[in-house]
């Protein structure tokens, strides 16, 4: 079976990719970009690249936001990414608006459907994904 990616030209998920194909693991990547991340070269063997949008097609009724919930800034999620990077980080947030801004990721229909709840705060998912990355890089 295949592991299917929703946003995986991003960076989270073109590493999990990265890291799920190095194991071996069949990736669907799913994206409205063209172009895959340099780093996925090596295990494009294992990766099927579909360029499309998610939110046109209307057969794909059983999509389920699996986040906190919780609203969190993107100078929020650069903070804890420096915070928990084993590597120097710096990141500057210039003016601008980058995307349209909700308040946070709906999760009431994973709940509902799939008794759902998060396990973890965005703080302590961010320190264990830059764990998880860092340990994959030894």
């Amino acid at each position: 079976m295949a592991v299917s990616i929703t946003g995986g030209h991003g960076h989270i998920g073109s590493w999990a990719a990265y890291f799920l194909a190095k194991e071996g693991e069949q990736i669907i990547l799913f994206d409205t970009n063209s172009m895959a991340p340099d780093h996925l070269d090596e295990v494009s063997k294992n990766i099927t690249f579909v360029k499309g949008d998610v939110m046109v097609f209307p057969c794909l009724t059983e999509i389920y936001n699996i986040a906190t919930g919780v609203p969190t800034s993107l100078g929020r999620m650069a903070e804890l990414s420096c915070k928990y990077s084993s590597f120097p980080v710096k990141v500057e947030l210039g003016p601008g608006e980058l995307m349209q801004r909700c308040e946070a990721l709906d999760i009431s229909r994973a709940r509902e459907e799939l008794g759902f709840e998060p396990e973890y705060s965005v703080e302590e998912g961010v320190q264990k994904y830059a764990r998880w990355i860092e340990n994959k890089l030894k």
